[in-house]
């Protein structure tokens, strides 16, 4: 098929969608095309969500405008000493489910990837730090990026660039998590433990 027909642009668009490969997309775009009315309210959900969600301030976990802190960050009973880093908002709703976290979080909005041209300047490492530099508070760092290549990457820049504030202690996800593994596919139960029994990051 053409690259340049209508059909094949939007199956493009798609394909960008997390799990959607080509022919899933091309399907995608079909099924918009013989049924138009779906159209409108697909638009006009899209430009909803974007007029009413925005990053949270403390921890860039997408929130509603006016719950903004998130409602994690504006939890009193939550440990706000208690920082949980993880790459999106999904791996947040994967912890969640667990129950196991008693804690706040940080989305990162991505991981270092040279292949990808993904610096850590493009991820949100320096307002990780603004958190805990001018705080008189003890803070554990909870490192929970995905068990990958480019999730040790990472993890051990995150713990070199911080290594030098006194008042910050790193852990590890550990027990069950193993390399190569994505925490948005792995079960809550699994996760639950390996929280519960995260490894000393510090030496």
């Amino acid at each position: 098929m053409d690259e340049n027909t209508p059909i094949s642009i939007l199956a493009k668009e798609f394909s960008k969608l997390p799990g959607i490969g080509n022919k899933t997309a091309l399907r995608m775009a079909y099924f918009y095309v013989q049924n138009k009315n779906n159209i409108t309210p697909l638009i006009s959900s899209l430009d909803n969500i974007y007029r009413s969600v925005e990053k949270c301030k403390i921890c860039n976990l997408i929130t509603y405008k006016d719950s903004n802190p998130c409602k994690y960050c504006a939890d009193g009973i939550r440990n706000k000493q208690l920082i949980c880093i993880v790459e999106n908002d999904t791996d947040v709703a994967q912890i969640e489910k667990s129950n196991s976290f008693k804690g706040v979080y940080h989305i990162l909005g991505g991981l270092i990837s040279p292949l990808s041209n993904i610096s850590h300047n493009d991820l949100e490492i320096e307002s990780l730090k603004n958190r805990v530099i001018n705080n008189d508070d003890n803070f554990e760092i909870i490192i929970a990026t995905n068990f990958t290549t480019e999730g040790e990457a990472t993890s051990l820049f995150i713990r070199q660039y911080l290594k030098d504030i006194r008042n910050v202690k790193f852990s590890r996800l550990a027990n069950g998590l193993p390399f190569g593994s994505n925490l948005e596919y792995v079960d809550s139960y699994t996760i639950g433990k390996a929280i519960e029994r995260r490894i000393d990051y510090d030496n």
